[in-house]
């Protein structure tokens, strides 16, 4: 589904009037056994040109390996001027598995986390970047998933704003 929504704020820099920020989350790549719909739908997101795209977690259910069947159709679909950047969400910890170990869970962490990058984003795990464009800034934001209830909260404000200006004009993404 795409959702529009057109927003704006009196402190955003000029040179980012009309930013056309795309936002994916929740693919759960081991719900899906269509890689043509997958390509289709990624075409109808570049469809809408955005300078930036944010995925903001659960990439897969539960598998790194959930992802491998779509790896390149996501690289050759997906690109932006401004970049791609991500967070994990709490389907990308393996929370929902029994694993064997506590080696084999942070092994599939880190393969999940090398996923993100080899489909082109910089993962923002409680960490930001700042964005230039003709000289003037933003900072974007990724804080990890933040749980509450019966979801685990990998999530650090503090950390993710530590180096960003508090006067800076800030976009958040969060799972």
């Amino acid at each position: 589904k795409v959702w529009k929504h057109k927003l704006a704020f009196n402190d955003l820099p000029e040179s980012f009037n009309g930013l056309r920020i795309a936002q994916l989350s929740d693919i759960h790549s081991g719900s899906l056994d269509n890689p043509e719909a997958v390509r289709q739908g990624l075409q109808e997101l570049m469809s809408h040109k955005p300078d930036m795209i944010l995925m903001t977690g659960d990439l897969v259910n539960n598998f790194a390996s959930e992802i491998d069947d779509y790896v390149e159709i996501f690289r050759k679909e997906l690109r932006a001027p401004l970049g791609m950047y991500a967070v994990m969400g709490n389907h990308d910890y393996g929370e929902y598995v029994n694993w064997d170990s506590g080696a084999d869970r942070q092994k599939n962490i880190n393969d999940v986390m090398d996923n993100y990058r080899k489909l082109g984003f910089d993962l923002l795990n409680n960490e930001s970047r700042q964005l230039e464009v003709n000289g003037e800034t933003i900072n974007l934001v990724g804080v990890e998933n933040w749980g509450s209830g019966g979801f685990p909260k990998y999530g650090d404000f503090d950390k993710a704003i530590e180096n960003v200006d508090s006067d800076s004009f800030k976009i958040l993404m969060s799972h």
